[in-house]
């Protein structure tokens, strides 16, 4: 049984993979204040830097940076569920760790993940954190990032990639998979630093700002599709 769920497991990983470069060489990118990603670097403690992203975006948040998957870590839940979608970004290039929060005083290894994380981002590679995951409620900032960004340092750089075109799924976060051919618009937000002094309201004040931060860049995004054409191509580079 354990065999057959490996194998299982394979195949969805490898197929998955398979569409996503086929949904990735169908999709036009444009990318809005790559400088912001250099200022990331420049204000974050040995120059780390985590991507904030909403849970619904993540594929294309994903797909966005070919070329630079090298560069990026990401986190995914211990869940058997997560396994296929952990073998797909494997394979695209990306370190991906292995956790997520407590539940009924139940370890999930939500420590170790963050720590591993944590490590990579010192050593120059850019954490992604979906900031509402792994099952919401959607678009309300969870503490984790937050309080990670407030142990080490990072600077937090809100991240946003829109589709045009996309099919809507009926799940907690109404996720989104753009259609083939879609237009995408990838912004990066303007980056900050949590102090590692915060007392409990800032605390707050801090998960709330990066809410209206990530609603309001997405807001600002629809407003370039009618110029589409005349965006930048040029991603950050690694």
């Amino acid at each position: 049984m354990v065999y057959c769920a490996h194998m299982l497991d394979s195949f969805l990983g490898n197929l998955t993979y398979l569409i996503m470069l086929f949904l990735r060489s169908t999709y036009r990118f444009r990318y809005i204040n790559i400088e912001n990603f250099e200022e990331a670097r420049k204000i974050g403690k040995d120059q780390s830097i985590m991507f904030a992203i909403w849970h619904q975006n993540i594929v294309h948040s994903i797909l966005s940076q070919k070329g630079n998957y090298q560069i990026f870590a990401s986190m995914a839940s211990r869940s058997k569920d997560a396994n296929y979608l952990v073998i797909a970004n494997t394979k695209l290039g990306m370190q991906m760790v292995r956790g997520s929060s407590a539940k009924n005083n139940v370890d999930k290894g939500g420590k170790d993940a963050r720590d591993q994380m944590l490590t990579l981002m010192k050593n120059g590679i850019v954490g992604t954190l979906t900031v509402d995951g792994p099952k919401g409620p959607a678009k309300e900032v969870k503490p984790g990032i937050i309080d990670m960004a407030k142990k080490s340092g990072c600077a937090l750089l809100p991240y946003s990639a829109i589709p045009q075109t996309y099919w809507s799924f009926k799940s907690w976060d109404r996720f989104r998979l753009a259609k083939p051919f879609s237009k995408i618009i990838v912004y990066y937000g303007k980056p900050f630093k949590i102090a590692n002094d915060l007392s409990s309201d800032e605390f707050l004040k801090a998960c709330d700002n990066l809410k209206n931060t990530l609603l309001c860049d997405e807001k600002l995004i629809e407003s370039y599709f009618e110029n589409f054409n005349e965006l930048s191509k040029t991603n950050i580079s690694s």
